[in-house]
């Protein structure tokens, strides 16, 4: 890795001491000396470095934080963030995680983490409206982008469609294509509810974070008509992010 000392200071020495932290900051990451995940100097280090007060580090930090270059954690210390991941979602149109990435130039690969059969709860009946005597499967996979892992999808489903399905194509497949493609049963509509919390020690794991990581939360049903076929959450490391675009006609 370049050693910091040998970042070119900017052209006006007289600017304020933040920005001169922020630009040796920023032209390290572009330049790659530090990449995504490295840690940063400390704001200790930095106000020696610049004979300055951590005040002013934490300002010029707190810059780049805004910027979305770094993220800083409690307790742990500063790093450089992963690059944004992100998918549009048109409500005029069923989107596929899988499908919206291949349109950024960047293919989804999977791990295939477990795929047995499960109690099911009463909550997770629910959601697919099934009866108590009913058996149900979940699947766990790990979703990796550019063979780093960005989520985990965990999802629930009849046996009866479950055993339906492959090992190997579960390790491969975009589960909405099996069932679109292979078992000809079309998704007619998908309700999605989005929001934030934080990465337990499962998650955490095995999407290389901190316990108590903040991780984007995406929990759908998808149906066939009015039948709930699969129903599921999918964790995102914080990186990913989703645009949302509603079509003129269908706002209220």
């Amino acid at each position: 890795m370049q050693a910091y000392n040998d970042f070119p200071q900017p052209e006006h020495e007289n600017s304020p001491v933040y920005l001169r932290i922020q630009n040796d900051l920023r032209a390290g990451i572009h330049s790659g000396a530090y990449k995504p995940g490295d840690i940063l100097p400390s704001e200790t280090e930095l106000a020696k470095r610049y004979r300055t007060t951590r005040a002013t580090v934490a300002h010029a930090m707190q810059g780049l934080v805004f910027e979305g270059l770094i993220k800083r954690r409690q307790g742990v210390g500063t790093f450089v963030a992963r690059p944004a991941v992100a998918t549009d979602v048109v409500t005029s149109r069923l989107g596929i995680f899988e499908h919206d990435m291949l349109l950024t130039g960047q293919k989804v690969f999977y791990r295939l983490l477990e795929f047995s059969s499960t109690p099911g709860t009463p909550a997770i009946r629910g959601h697919l409206k099934l009866p108590p005597d009913e058996p149900v499967h979940e699947l766990r996979r790990l979703r990796l982008v550019q063979g780093a892992p960005l989520g985990i999808e965990i999802r629930y489903m009849a046996s009866r469609l479950a055993l339906r399905l492959s090992q190997s194509e579960l390790g491969q497949v975009p589960l909405q294509d099996i069932f679109e493609g292979r078992l000809t049963i079309v998704l007619t509509h998908i309700n999605n509810t989005v929001y934030t919390a934080t990465a337990g020690p499962y998650i955490a794991k095995h999407l290389n974070l901190p316990k108590n990581s903040p991780v984007l939360v995406r929990e759908h049903t998808q149906f066939n008509d009015e039948t709930p076929v699969v129903w599921g959450k999918t964790f995102y490391r914080e990186e990913y992010q989703i645009r949302y675009t509603t079509v003129a006609g269908q706002m209220k």
